[in-house]
């Protein structure tokens, strides 16, 4: 069932035959990985640099994993079986030399790109970015920073595609290890029992995991680790008799190249990635892989033509270079033409090439390297240090520059967020189902009023718990992150699934607010914000909600507290720039642009068939208001990034600290009547 792996049979030649033939030609060269490698990279680069038609490009960077998984087997079982034992030291040698000196040179270049073009507060967030790349730990770094791949924030951070780099690079730390102890404790020839126990353990945990959280099955080493381990049981695993004959192996190449292609044009980023349905790419290039393995590289000769195999020797440098390069161009241009990205992409390749032949190639191929593995493996370890210690010292820089008078107001406005967000058991999380309630003057003697919603009623409860305090009312929050109110459905970009969390949760915080019989309750949330179906516009602007939809269901749930003589006012959301303001703000005050190029016309930052809707909403029922500070932020068709000296937002969406308690009096005149009446 499984390949011989003795010293005299370790890689298919022709039909499956065996080879004496030294190592060095029973595992050379294969054109068609150099061309599937080119596939892979050129995926990637269209799905990043926007080419139309292939949303599933990411999916290069699966293809990347098994071809991994298949050549890393392959060479490591071959040693195995000629000297009885795998030569780590030789084997970590070879992937210093081939990967820490380009990369070494790409991060230092984006460090110095960005300290010329991004705001200080930004450069700060991309120096550790720079530092958890060098060590190789992307991956876990942008898991704790809560980064989702496909969000339009990834795309201003210029280290985001070395998380795949420290999968990999994980995966040769682990690899060999097993290998070696696998064929010590169960002999070489059990190996594939082995690693097919180890594939199918991580291939469940992703499913898991991806049901729970999806970016930890995205990201982390071992719901990825199945990925190799199908390139490696590719390798292992010889095709039955008739697949090795060159027709037959001839179309399941082709087979595995179709299937391949359609996952790039037919997936996207609104499936839930990585789970069942990685299977299909995945094992479309383990065929391709299998099938070359069995005819000699030979089935299939697109893979192995001139321009596959001039992209495929530079894949690791292109993979390294465009994703700055592009990050960059839109930051200084958001709207790149084609030409303008076809510009990128030359830019890229030619990058590319000269770190081939001037850095890779060169101490890849050093004869003085070559000989002194530890020689290369200090280079190595020094590469990797110098790289964090060049990041810190952006770090550095960074920190200084922020700390600058013209910059510390911007950066303030960006860290200031209300105690009510940063406190964990008042803001529940995207997973959490049961309301908590945070009282707030708990010592008034007062009725209770209730501020519901999300984030955004959140902003409000700094200049509310003031007027609490005033008027000798108690505040209870009750806040659940990213969660509409209003009785709509809600797909979570996050998640990537319907979010089922957010519709028990809503049903449980309305019953119990019913059951307390608040004297009122303020809502408010982000209402522009949410995507109320997979199938509905991901853009970051004002129009992502239907309207009708949203009014519809914000009047049901006002209805059960006007309906329980519960008086309920809704806080209109706040105008939505839909770009991160403290940033363009430092990267105009950086850059020496006027702060008021990062003004938003209103068209684009409010929506008025949301307001509306909303309106209507509150119309009919007795004890509904609904409240709009929309002209304090905006006035003459244009909503400023900053007022009197004062910066009006702390990100895209949110407004900031100073802005909503300079809006107390604006507020409290508002609301005031209304409190007045209900606590009466």
């Amino acid at each position: 069932m499984y390949r011989a792996l003795d010293s005299a049979a370790i890689s298919p030649v022709t039909a499956g035959e065996t080879s004496s033939e030294p190592a060095s030609k029973r595992f050379g060269f294969r054109a068609d990985i150099e061309g599937l490698r080119a596939l892979a990279v050129g995926a990637v680069i269209a799905f990043h640099f926007g080419v139309p038609g292939l949303p599933g490009g990411f999916l290069g960077v699966d293809v990347f994993f098994v071809i991994s998984g298949y050549l890393i087997t392959g060479l490591l079982t071959d040693e195995i079986s000629r000297t009885g034992r795998i030569d780590f030291l030789q084997f970590y040698a070879r992937r210093a030399r081939r990967l820490l000196p380009i990369a070494f040179v790409v991060l230092v270049a984006t460090l110095a790109t960005g300290a010329l073009i991004l705001a200080p507060a930004e450069q700060d967030h991309v120096t550790q970015g720079a530092a958890a790349a060098s060590l190789y730990a992307s991956n876990i770094w942008l898991l704790f920073q809560r980064f989702d791949y496909f969000a339009p924030e990834s795309a201003l951070n210029p280290f985001l595609h070395t998380w795949s780099l420290a999968v990999e690079e994980q995966f040769y730390f682990v690899w060999p290890l097993l290998l070696q102890v696998g064929a010590s404790l169960f002999r070489v020839r059990n190996l594939p029992w082995l690693i097919a126990a180890f594939t199918l353990a991580s291939f469940v945990a992703c499913i898991i995991v991806v049901g729970v959280w999806p970016p930890v099955a995205f990201y982390a080493s071992p719901t990825r680790a199945w990925e190799f381990g199908i390139g490696a049981l590719a390798f292992l695993v010889p095709l039955p008799g008739i697949l090795r004959r060159p027709i037959p192996a001839r179309i399941l190449a082709w087979t595995g190249l179709a299937v391949l292609a359609a996952c790039i044009v037919v997936m996207s980023e609104r499936n839930t990635f990585p789970s069942w349905s990685a299977l299909l790419p995945v094992f479309a290039t383990a065929a391709l892989l299998a099938a070359g393995g069995a005819s000699d590289g030979r089935a299939l000769g697109l893979l192995s033509s001139p321009i596959a195999q001039f992209l495929g020797k530079r894949s690791y440098a292109l993979y390294l270079w465009h994703w700055p390069i592009i990050v960059f161009a839109q930051i200084l241009k958001p709207e790149l033409t084609g030409w303008e990205r076809l510009a990128c992409g030359a830019l890229t390749l030619a990058l590319a090439t000269a770190s081939l032949r001037l850095i890779e190639r060169p101490l890849r191929l050093s004869p003085s390297l070559m000989t002194r593995p530890r020689t290369s493996l200090v280079l190595g370890v020094g590469i990797s240090l110098a790289g964090a210690l060049v990041a810190l010292g952006g770090h550095v820089t960074a920190r200084r520059i922020g700390n600058r008078p013209e910059q510390r107001l911007i950066v303030r406005a960006a860290e200031e967020t209300p105690l009510v967000s940063s406190t964990p058991s008042c803001m529940q999380k995207l997973e959490h189902t049961r309301p908590t309630t945070c009282a707030f003057n708990t010592t008034a003697t007062g009725p209770n009023v209730v501020l519901l919603g999300d984030s955004h009623a959140a902003q409000w409860f700094t200049p509310l718990e003031a007027l609490a305090r005033e008027r000798n009312l108690r505040l209870t929050a009750v806040l659940k992150s990213s969660c509409a109110v209003a009785d709509v459905p809600v797909f979570s970009t996050r998640l990537r699934r319907e979010f089922s969390e957010c519709y028990a949760w809503r049903k449980a915080a309305i019953d119990q607010i019913l059951a307390a019989r608040p004297a009122m309750v303020i809502l408010s949330e982000h209402a522009m914000g949410y995507v109320i179906s997979p199938t509905a516009p991901d853009k970051d602007d004002a129009a992502m909600v239907d309207a009708a939809v949203w009014g519809q269901g914000l009047k049901r749930v006002l209805k059960r507290f006007s309906d329980a003589g519960i008086p309920v006012t809704v806080i209109a959301d706040t105008p939505r720039p839909g770009f991160n303001i403290p940033t363009c703000l430092g990267r105009a005050q950086r850059r020496g642009h006027p702060l008021s190029s990062c003004d938003v016309k209103a068209s684009v930052a409010t929506n008025a068939d949301l307001a509306i809707a909303e309106g209507a909403a509150v119309a009919d029922l007795p004890h509904a208001t609904r409240l709009d500070l929309t002209p304090q932020f905006c006035g003459d068709g244009t909503c400023p990034a900053m007022r009197q000296d004062h910066v009006l937002y702390r990100d895209a969406n949110h407004i900031s600290e100073g802005a909503a308690i300079r809006l107390k009096p604006a507020l409290e005149r508002m609301l005031g009547p209304g409190l007045d009446a209900a606590t009466r």
